[in-house]
């Protein structure tokens, strides 16, 4: 809204038709020009007609919000109704002619801040059900002889099989038992590494997870750590019978650590060791 008398509020007759109707359907705005003073009556707006040229809640915001002042030395300030602070952007303006639909709650929960794009895209192909499995091919009409690699026993790879079904798919305690997924990693082996474990109850729920920076180590030293700090946890907090899932490499490692020739150093050996020492601990 503007402040002066000869000041005006208008739609521009060269607007586009389609911008025109959008938003003249939000602020009951029309093609033509007319004069702000024309809306008041003394000191104060005219009620009746703030009702008659705007909708609701824009009237009801000129009442509250927009000073009015008739003396030549007051300037005009346009105000934008749909940020806080009154000012236009972008976004906003997007906002108000895009065509939103209702928000869906199980994306919400995928496209997360913080979880990195890769992942958010893959739950979200995967949710939709847009993964290359062999059955997709099948029903597009391609002629394909579908096995699943993970299985001993030949399957038809499918989506369902694939995360639901198989062996290799992950699946829930028996009443009463923990899981704990351990995973470590390192960039250049040896470089910049990390760690990774979670623990989940039987009906699935996370119960604690953590990440831990390591500096610069190896693979090696990171999944045993991993496996170290992941059963350490699950010890001092009586998560038993416990489950321990992980990269099986490491258990040749764990196993073959002790012989003679090995390439691991000393500080590797020496983590290793603990994990045995952990694994071999009486629940």
């Amino acid at each position: 809204m503007i402040n002066k008398d000869k000041s005006s509020y208008y739609m521009h007759s060269k607007v586009a038709n389609g911008l025109f109707q959008a938003v003249g359907a939000i602020t009951g705005f029309a093609r033509g020009l007319q004069e702000v003073a024309e809306l008041r009556q003394g000191e104060t707006w005219d009620d009746q007609l703030l009702d008659q040229t705007f909708n609701e809640e824009i009237a009801e915001h000129i009442r509250l919000n927009v000073h009015y002042e008739g003396s030549e030395g007051y300037w005009d300030r346009p105000y934008w109704m749909s940020t806080p602070s009154g000012k236009f952007s972008v976004s906003s303006a997007w906002q108000i002619l895009r065509h939103r639909a209702v928000p869906n709650k199980e994306f919400k929960l995928i496209w997360i801040k913080g979880l990195p794009f890769k992942i958010s895209f893959f739950l979200w192909r995967l949710w939709r059900q847009k993964i290359a499995t062999d059955d997709r091919w099948r029903r597009q009409g391609q002629m394909v002889m579908s096995r699943c690699w993970c299985c001993q026993q030949p399957q038809e790879e499918s989506i369902e099989h694939i995360f639901v079904t198989s062996p290799t798919a992950s699946k829930l305690p028996c009443h009463g038992w923990y899981k704990c997924n351990t995973d470590g990693a390192s960039k250049g082996n040896p470089g910049p590494s990390s760690l990774g474990f979670c623990v989940r109850d039987d009906e699935g729920d996370v119960v604690y997870a953590r990440a831990v920076d390591l500096g610069v180590t190896t693979n090696v030293v990171a999944e045993a750590k991993a496996i170290l700090q992941g059963l350490e946890y699950c010890v001092e907090h009586d998560f038993h019978p416990l489950i321990l899932e992980t990269d099986s490499l490491n258990d040749v490692y764990i196993k073959g650590s002790s012989r003679e020739g090995s390439e691991l150093t000393r500080s590797q050996k020496g983590t290793i060791s603990k994990v045995g020492l952990c694994l071999a601990k009486p629940a």
